[in-house]
């Protein structure tokens, strides 16, 4: 399994631009045990700030309903959210919980895994 990110409780500002995001990291063994649970707060660039009302990001069923204008409009700020996500995997912050939390995805047992199968040992 690998390290899951969300991005979660947006501040704004006066401007109603997000200045804050929660990051938040979670990692399960197979069986589904959580083994990792932490956040940290990232702040985006001020160039490249996305406003309030914009996150979180509009699904597939939202989009198919706007107009093509609305759509080119939200392309912009999908764009930038993208730059956030990269920006994001840059920080040393985001770099040390992502080491903690594979150090510990790497401690499975497996003994749930339904791809590997419990230990069983070998017969002479």
């Amino acid at each position: 399994m690998y390290p899951r990110i969300d991005f979660k409780n947006p501040t704004k500002d006066s401007n109603s631009d997000i200045v804050t995001l929660e990051c938040h990291i979670s990692a399960y063994w197979g069986n589904g045990d959580k083994v990792y649970d932490e956040s940290f707060s990232w702040n985006p660039p001020f160039d490249k700030r996305m406003p309030f009302s914009r996150f979180p990001l509009p699904n597939k069923a939202s989009r198919q309903q706007m107009s093509e204008d609305q759509l080119n409009e939200q392309l912009k700020f999908d764009d930038i959210f993208y730059e956030w996500y990269i920006l994001i995997q840059q920080s040393q912050e985001y770099q040390s919980h992502m080491t903690q939390a594979q150090a510990q995805i790497d401690l499975d047992p497996r003994e749930d895994d339904p791809q590997e199968g419990p230990i069983v040992p070998a017969q002479e």
